[in-house]
């Protein structure tokens, strides 16, 4: 994975000097990247694991995780897409079996059959069709 602009470095970070949006852009991204790193790089059975259990996917312990940071892998293959939106208020999971379309994820996590586009919002409110688009994004 490429690490052009520091994303798999925890001391650097997405900023957005200028517009609101943007600063909510940019803590969006923040947040979205120190839950990549925290689960790439902590103790698997810990973190990963419990994550992954959480959200309804049952990984074996050996099985290869991969991650990647305002990316979008090209996936065609899957038996389960999922998108996770973490927001101010309850973080929703959401199945491919209701939504189809095109986008950027925050984060992508997958392995073997099954990916995760995460998505944060500082606000409670998702917009239904930018999920639409994550998960048309994973193949």
């Amino acid at each position: 994975m490429s690490d052009r602009y520091g994303k798999q470095n925890l001391f650097s970070y997405f900023h957005a000097p200028g517009k609101d949006e943007s600063r909510l852009w940019a803590i969006e991204n923040n947040l979205t990247k120190a839950l990549i790193l925290l689960l790439k790089h902590c103790r698997r059975e810990l973190f990963l694991q419990t994550f992954l259990n959480e959200i309804g996917l049952d990984v074996k312990a050996d099985e290869k995780v991969q991650f990647a940071i305002q990316r979008r892998p090209w996936l065609p293959d899957l038996e389960r897409r999922l998108v996770l939106c973490i927001t101010g208020g309850e973080a929703q999971l959401h199945d491919s079996r209701t939504f189809d379309g095109q986008g950027l994820p925050d984060a992508v996590i997958w392995g073997g059959n099954w990916a995760v586009a995460i998505e944060a919002k500082v606000g409670s409110c998702v917009d239904k069709a930018q999920l639409r688009r994550h998960l048309r994004s994973l193949g």
